[in-house]
């Protein structure tokens, strides 16, 4: 099989779209779902804000499917606001499992810690820190009040058989180097 026998047919329609799915948190800013499978039902955690496309009130809401086509959005959304984190301003790429032993939803997540323009408004820095939660029910988030590693875009994270976890996302190779070296580089990370 070569790549290109492999093919995606995208649905006519979007699933959630911003200005059509009726929560005003969410009405500019509809982006980075994480879905997973929990107990039979899909559910989906995703990035949403009512204004500028770069600001900070980033909101963290929630839809639930039993078959993935048709979601059903959480009547609190968002779930999580930028208030939230007691470090960061804003949610950004969640990244959401569910742990079958200790029954408990785990996410970890990126959020901006500084930015800075120059007098045209061109971004001269940037910088992410990795955020971790938890939840008994995927809902009431409690956020580790600070980061837990200081360079972070989009967290993708699995659980090893061994208990172990494995963690792939962009970063900069150092403190030192460029802010937009966390665009140039993904990692893999690891913990007990």
């Amino acid at each position: 099989m070569t790549w290109r026998d492999i093919s995606w047919e995208r649905c006519s329609k979007p699933l959630l779209h911003a200005h059509t799915h009726g929560q005003g948190w969410a009405e500019v800013t509809l982006y980075t779902p994480h879905v997973i499978r929990v107990d039979g039902d899909w559910k989906m955690w995703y990035i949403g804000a009512s204004g500028l496309s770069r600001g900070s009130e980033y909101g963290l809401g929630l839809a639930t499917s039993s078959d993935g086509l048709s979601w059903q959005l959480h009547s609190g959304n968002p779930v999580a606001s930028t208030g939230d984190i007691p470090w960061g301003a804003g949610w950004q790429t969640p990244c959401v499992l569910f742990d079958e032993e200790e029954r408990v939803y785990k996410m970890w997540f990126a959020s901006r810690t500084l930015i800075d323009h120059d007098a045209d408004g061109n971004c001269i820095a940037l910088e992410t820190g990795l955020g971790y939660a938890e939840s008994d029910d995927g809902l009431d988030w409690t956020v580790d009040p600070e980061p837990i590693y200081d360079s972070a875009r989009r967290p993708w994270v699995m659980k090893q058989p061994d208990g172990t976890y494995r963690m792939w996302m962009g970063s900069r190779p150092s403190a030192d180097s460029a802010w937009d070296d966390l665009y140039r580089n993904i990692y893999e990370f690891r913990s007990p």
